[in-house]
């Protein structure tokens, strides 16, 4: 383990790390610092009409644990998010960030390479043209497209560290 300001932070890569100091919110009442996954899951549970909210202390008795000792990368991570939206897998190499994206909920993943994400958050594109709204809900965050390139530096390093959107489901 390695200590970064009050957080510790594995040696080995995994999603979980809190963009800030992690604070209580609806979706992460216990105020955790590395359970970014199950924080989008339960994001998405309470932003979709149809699904039962739940929080990320739910998602992760019910659903998988987000433990750092288990070092979730990418597709574990998915896995947890679609299970907790009630989502079979969806084609691949959708993203928020183009024009004419297709309305829904994304997870956005930043790390120093793809076989290295460190922190996920939750993005949203809103129908009818109704433009893009991110949000981290581990520490309850405004996240701005400007914020992207402060983003890449704390989680990858360098501002050409990669941002890997996944779609996740459509809107209700």
């Amino acid at each position: 383990m390695i200590a970064s300001g009050s957080l510790v932070v594995p040696n080995t890569p995994h999603i979980g790390a809190a963009w800030d100091k992690p604070t209580t919110t609806r979706w992460n009442p216990s105020a955790k610092g590395e359970n970014c996954i199950a924080c989008v899951s339960s994001y998405i549970t309470d932003k979709v009409p149809s699904l039962n909210f739940k929080t990320a202390d739910d998602i992760e008795r019910i659903i998988a644990s987000v433990d750092p000792s288990r070092g979730l990368q990418l597709n574990d991570a998915i896995d947890i998010i679609r299970k907790s939206a009630k989502v079979d897998a969806l084609p691949p190499g959708r993203s928020p960030f183009v024009k004419d994206a297709e309305p829904g909920h994304y997870a956005v993943f930043l790390g120093s390479d793809r076989n290295k994400l460190k922190h996920v958050f939750h993005a949203e594109v809103l129908p009818n043209q109704g433009g893009l709204r991110m949000f981290d809900p581990q520490n309850g965050q405004v996240v701005r497209m400007g914020d992207l390139d402060s983003l890449r530096i704390k989680w990858g390093g360098h501002r050409k560290s990669p941002i890997v959107p996944v779609f996740i489901r459509g809107s209700e």
